[in-house]
């Protein structure tokens, strides 16, 4: 559940407006955990692809 910041209303998860005052809730961003293991999917094999080239001189 959302609440919202001006009049502090419940809101599901999927509504991007609160119903009463019509204001745009705060966005929830996806887990911390989730972001983290992203991040390392993305950064360490192009890393380690580097790392490689430059040690095998290719």
């Amino acid at each position: 559940m959302k609440t919202c910041r001006h009049c502090g209303s419940a809101e599901p998860d999927s509504a991007y407006r609160c119903s009463l005052c019509e204001r745009a809730l705060p966005v929830r961003w996806p887990n911390e955990i989730l972001l983290k293991k992203a991040a390392l999917t993305v950064v360490i094999p192009p890393f380690v692809w580097v790392l490689m080239t430059r040690i095998l001189g290719a």
